[in-house]
């Protein structure tokens, strides 16, 4: 399994409690937009959580719980439009195609497909 989320134990309406239970005991309600995942991170910053041996990243779960639907893999990634990837607010989440949420990030890559011209002032071509 390439990626750690298996979204077929359980539908929208078969989540177990305990899941439930966990995953919200381990939000902060900060004063600000986003809700931060307090619990297990990742090196990256992201959020998970396993139940009965499946792990499962905090921000595509919390997108499952309310929005009631998960896109696999293959059809979408989840994007944080705050850029937080402690961040489970499910407004702030959005399905995009894996090119577009690099496109969307930091990287070195990202930052030069958003340049429309050269240090030079030169217009870059498409």
């Amino acid at each position: 399994m390439g990626h750690y989320q298996k979204t077929d134990i359980f539908n929208q309406h078969d989540v177990p409690a305990l899941l439930i239970r966990k995953f919200f005991s381990c939000l902060s309600f900060p004063h600000d937009r986003c809700l931060e995942w307090i619990g297990v991170k990742n090196s990256k910053g992201y959020g998970f959580l396993s139940y009965r041996g499946y792990p499962f990243v905090a921000h595509r779960l919390s997108y499952f719980f309310f929005r009631g639907i998960l896109p696999p893999f293959s059809q979408g990634e989840i994007d944080h439009l705050c850029r937080n990837p402690r961040c489970v607010n499910p407004y702030h989440l959005e399905v995009v195609t894996r090119k577009e949420n690099q496109l969307r990030g930091n990287s070195p890559c990202a930052i030069n497909a958003r340049k429309t011209s050269c240090i030079r002032g030169h217009d870059l071509i498409n």
